[in-house]
């Protein structure tokens, strides 16, 4: 028997973002090369085995494939030019909001802050005395 290191899938599509950058869905790549329909550069990444999580049987990568696939793509020039970490946004939230209202924290693309939406109470009509 033979013991190997293994990953989840999210941990290998963070890994492949870290080390390759953002130019693919890292995690949909995953999930479509196990259908055997993803390819980059000619090279896929399937999993090593599955394992169950007490809900469903999960894909699990072995760590060395995954830095072989890593090497492999660097080698081959599909590495995007700067690997980047997580994108991370400030923006400014509204502390009288109740956490449960994060819908109403929006922002545009800008981060600029967008009010939410109230309701016109000008078309309730008053209840006759």
């Amino acid at each position: 028997m033979t013991t190997i290191n293994t990953i989840s899938a999210a941990d290998a599509a963070f890994l492949l973002r870290r080390e390759l950058g953002p130019r693919n869905n890292w995690y949909e790549f995953l999930h479509d090369a196990r259908r055997r329909d993803a390819f980059v550069a000619g090279y896929t990444l399937l999993p090593s085995c599955r394992m169950h999580d007490g809900t469903a049987f999960r894909p699990r990568y072995s760590l060395d494939a995954v830095w072989e696939f890593i090497n492999k793509l660097k080698a081959a020039g599909a590495a995007s030019a700067d690997p980047t970490a997580i994108d991370v946004v400030a923006l400014d939230l509204d502390g009288r909001r109740k956490a449960w209202a994060w819908r109403d924290q929006r922002h545009d693309r800008t981060g600029q802050r967008i009010k939410p939406k109230r309701l016109h109470h000008s078309a309730v009509t008053e209840p006759a005395h």
